[in-house]
């Protein structure tokens, strides 16, 4: 064994003497620990599965050994024919993408290529995934091949649209939310773009040195459950009562939504199978009512049903004050029937677990694991894709080129597919129509 390596081997006898030097909280039931070894083999293979397509998209990377050794013979500098075994002077290349590695907040070089590239779509879905794209969505490989490659060509010729990914990833969100309808996915982009635009407030966002929306975090105001419910979707908690009014704003409130949001839509299985919401109530007084303002609960809800991508297909509200019934009486006003179809009210943490698997839920709610575990397991979760989200910002609409483009147009009498989605929506208004 090498040296430095015995230095960091340390040998316990048993369980007990591990616990010496190593917290309980992190292992496994059976080693002393709080957690099930089943429940952590089950959130493993979930971080897995996650993670899955970047492992794979791995196996196309390769060095070209033709050029290698043309541009070392260039430069005058010594390539071995063994160079598969990694002898010679194979060290003396420049192969270096830069300098450095990429802060936390910070895509890499090879990442920001990936987003802003057109890249040919590998899917990594399982059958079972696959089967509900095709049954709700109409997806398969030809639908979804023809509308990235349309919605590409749209996006490169609208001048307007500044730093939009090209990345499938990206895009199948929006088509997939309108069910492949290439228009109603391109109008979906410009209301995101223009929600973006409009409400900068909302996704001003930092990164982890970001402490409004890390401190929401932290304090479980929102997070999303790492298991996921039994129609295999994610489960976004929030807990209303868990606002400090005194501390916390409604912008850097839904500031902290959109990034989880955001955060869900880089997985594809989430874009499919959609999202659970559970709402806890419990806690409300007046004091976190009059944070909110009709217009602003008008804008979020507008926000998150007509411009973000998403499919909103189940919300559990529990602990509902009767006092405060007016406020969910005034927000479904604002929504699709669709989405109030979908509203469930329970009146304590007794009468949810009676719908809802307790087996996701926290240990507060009625589960297995405490929800400070829960905390830090989707902090880690988040943390490596803060760099996706935060690039988002550079998204944005060259507002005097589109009135420009619409006008132009008119006079020409063009039926353009983005000049009609712009004119009859009164540009940036129709975020919100």
């Amino acid at each position: 064994m090498m040296s430095f390596l015995c230095f960091t081997v340390q040998l316990h006898k048993d369980h007990a003497a591990l616990w010496e030097h190593i917290d309980r909280k992190i292992l496994p039931k059976e080693y002393g620990g709080e957690m099930p070894m089943s429940e952590m083999i089950e959130l493993f293979k979930q971080e897995i599965s996650d993670r899955s397509p970047r492992v794979i998209a791995l196996d196309r990377m390769q060095l070209d050994l033709d050029v290698m050794k043309k541009s070392a013979s260039t430069n005058a500098k010594k390539v071995s024919n063994d160079i598969l075994g990694m002898s010679g002077n194979i060290q003396t290349l420049d192969l270096t993408m830069g300098k450095g590695s990429p802060k936390p907040d910070q895509l890499s070089q090879k990442d920001f290529q990936s987003l802003y590239t057109a890249n040919k779509y590998v899917c990594t879905l399982d059958p079972a995934v696959l089967a509900v794209a095709k049954k709700e969505l109409r997806e398969d490989e030809k639908t979804r091949d023809q509308a990235l490659e349309q919605m590409r060509q749209w996006i490169r010729k609208t001048a307007f649209i500044k730093d939009c990914r090209l990345d499938a990833n990206f895009l199948l969100r929006f088509l997939r939310n309108k069910k492949f309808s290439v228009p109603m996915a391109q109008e979906t982009l410009l209301k995101y773009i223009a929600m973006r635009q409009q409400h900068t407030t909302w996704f001003q966002y930092s990164g982890v040195n970001d402490s409004a929306v890390m401190d929401f975090i932290n304090r479980g105001i929102i997070l999303v459950l790492p298991k996921r419910d039994q129609e295999g979707r994610r489960v976004i908690l929030t807990s209303a009562g868990s606002i400090d009014p005194q501390l916390h704003t409604v912008e850097s409130l839904i500031k902290a939504i959109m990034v989880v949001f955001e955060f869900l839509l880089e997985d594809e299985v989430n874009q499919i199978r959609g999202f659970s919401h559970l709402m806890d109530q419990s806690g409300v007084t007046a004091s976190h009512l009059v944070l909110w303002n009709p217009s602003e609960l008008s804008r979020l809800i507008g926000a998150c049903e007509k411009s973000v991508p998403m499919r909103h297909k189940r919300v559990d509200v529990v602990s509902l004050p009767s006092w405060v019934n007016y406020i969910l009486d005034f927000a479904k006003s604002l929504m699709s029937e669709k989405l109030r179809s979908r509203i469930w009210l329970h009146e304590d943490r007794a009468a949810l677990l009676k719908k809802v698997d307790g087996k996701i839920l926290p240990k507060e709610y009625g589960g297995e694991v405490p929800l400070s575990e829960m905390i830090s397991l989707f902090k880690q979760e988040i943390v490596p894709c803060l760099p996706r989200i935060i690039a988002l910002n550079k998204l944005q609409l060259d507002l005097e080129m589109m009135k420009s483009s619409s006008s132009a147009n008119a006079n020409k009498g063009c039926n353009d597919a983005s000049t009609d989605l712009l004119v009859h929506r009164q540009l940036i208004q129709f975020a919100y129509v």
